[in-house]
């Protein structure tokens, strides 16, 4: 199941013990609001802020008899999972699934993993344009044989968060792959927070180092999927 709660779940006090899980929850709540009130599903505008707000100082005070130690800085030590993940990128981790394992959940995976799901790969930029003009697409092939684009702005925080890992080619293109610490939350939902990794130490390295060393390689198989073999250079856009 993905990451998502709404301005009417009760708040879960082992969530409210790290502040980074907590900022999540907070802003997944306050989305779910912000959407109910432009559907116009609320009529009482003001009340449904102050019974949030009110939830969350109650939530605090709980938090606080809980543990005598409580510190709203605390960063408690936990596994990394979807809501440590931004919104943006979030949001599209059902894609990727479905790119890699051909299934949107957790768990739904194909008889055979698809290795070019683990690659993404991006233009060069056009010369005839300025940096700010030239778009910054990452393509990404999908088991029906379609593709689809990704922004800066939904590969760049997995890039950062050390779950995707991106090379420069000598071609100019540019290219990402996921880490064994992004296949396994896309595996399993959970993986280790950055300070606690050790390489080969997640739960799927097997069947990861079984994809990446297979031959024809990752790279090569999602180079062709997305026509990138051709005598035209460039992927063809999906739909």
């Amino acid at each position: 199941m993905s990451f998502r709660r709404r301005s009417t779940d009760k708040l879960d006090i082992e969530e409210m013990q790290d502040a980074d899980l907590r900022k999540s929850v907070f802003r997944e709540m306050g989305r779910d609001l912000v959407d109910r009130i432009k559907d116009g599903v609320l009529t009482d505008r003001p009340g449904a802020v102050a019974r949030l707000m009110e939830m969350a100082f109650r939530a605090g005070m709980e938090t606080a008899k809980a543990d005598r130690h409580f510190d709203a800085k605390d960063r408690v030590a936990r596994r990394m999972t979807e809501a440590d993940v931004p919104s943006t990128p979030r949001r599209y981790l059902s894609t990727f699934r479905f790119a890699l394992f051909g299934g949107h959940d957790i768990g739904q995976r194909r008889l055979e993993t698809r290795p070019e799901g683990l690659i993404f790969f991006m233009r060069p930029r056009d010369p005839r344009f300025p940096s700010t003009m030239s778009r910054d697409d990452w393509f990404l092939s999908y088991p029906s044989g379609d593709r689809e684009t990704f922004s800066n702005k939904t590969i760049g925080p997995l890039i950062k968060l050390g779950l995707i890992e991106d090379r420069d080619m000598s071609n100019g293109w540019r290219f990402g792959t996921w880490t064994e610490w992004g296949y396994e939350l896309l595996a399993t939902g959970k993986t280790a927070m950055p300070d606690d990794r050790k390489q080969f130490g997640s739960s799927t390295i097997a069947e990861y180092r079984e994809l990446v060393s297979g031959e024809p390689g990752p790279l090569r198989r999602a180079a062709a999927a997305l026509g990138l073999l051709r005598d035209d250079p460039s992927p063809r856009p999906g739909r």
